[in-house]
């Protein structure tokens, strides 16, 4: 990701979310800024997307599937922190952050998976505490911004951590598997295999708002 040039606010006067940042700026471009939540000892840089499903959002992960298994996914202290800026590499921000940001915020959580088995893209509402070690809980979920589209259940087994879409193997987006894998998709993915356990090509972004 190339940096230069894209910080659009200062480190002395941070937004506490990308949505802060698109209701004081509405014509604000995508790109990197200095975000400050709650939780925050100090600013950090953010990627935000103020473009897309009414702007707003806040990155806060990149998963990657030549990582798939590898040791951090399912942790909630963060993962390859010093890249949370970035679209391109794998990395997700901490849960305790993330959850500042559902709070601070319209509580929607958007995951579009990309280069994948399965281009599935979901959304999330009433998002409750997020973990990336833990089940995590929604009201519920869509394929389409604002509610409409199909829906799917936010639940489905004890092992699916994060989020869930979808309960089964045909449909199913899951941010954090145990053994720190994910999904776009199961074994009867109409792409193919989206589990990232059994084999899956699944990558996506995570987004907050």
């Amino acid at each position: 990701l190339e940096l230069e040039g894209l910080l659009k606010n200062s480190k002395v006067s941070p937004d506490e979310s990308c949505l802060a940042a698109h209701e004081r700026c509405s014509d604000c471009e995508s790109g990197v800024y200095w975000i400050e939540t709650d939780s925050m000892a100090s600013p950090q840089e953010m990627y935000c997307d103020m473009e897309s499903n009414g702007g707003g959002w806040t990155l806060v992960g990149v998963a990657l599937v030549d990582y798939a298994g590898d040791t951090g996914w399912n942790d909630d202290d963060g993962m390859n922190l010093a890249l949370s800026y970035s679209l391109d590499d794998h990395w997700h921000q901490t849960a305790t952050i993330i959850n500042d940001l559902l709070g601070s915020g319209e509580s929607i959580t958007h995951v579009a998976c990309f280069d994948s088995n399965n281009d599935f893209e979901r959304f999330w509402y009433g998002t409750g505490t997020y973990s990336w070690e833990a089940v995590s809980g929604a009201t519920n979920s869509s394929d389409t911004y604002g509610g409409g589209g199909t829906g799917y259940s936010t639940v489905w087994a004890s092992h699916h951590y994060g989020l869930v879409s979808g309960n089964n193997e045909y449909v199913t987006v899951i941010t954090s598997h145990s053994g720190n894998h994910w999904a776009c998709g199961g074994l009867y993915g109409a792409g193919g295999e989206g589990y990232t356990g059994r084999g899956g090509d699944s990558n996506f972004r995570m987004w907050v708002r």
